[in-house]
């Protein structure tokens, strides 16, 4: 999931933003998704936590 375009310009803003105060704060992305058609539904969740400097890492790539 930290590799999809989507999170990876979500992180990529976040950074740019300086509102964290070091390297070292957490960075916690979650992306949920579900459905509800009335006689079903179901909902997924998926969450990455890493500090500024992991994420820093990845954008790299």
């Amino acid at each position: 999931m930290e590799n999809d375009p989507v999170v990876k310009e979500a992180v990529e803003t976040f950074i740019s933003s300086n509102v964290y105060k070091t390297d070292q704060s957490i960075l916690n992305v979650v992306i949920g998704s579900g459905f509800d058609i009335g006689i079903a539904r179901k909902y997924y969740s998926y969450n990455v936590i890493k500090p500024i400097y992991q994420w820093r890492e990845i954008l790299k790539k």
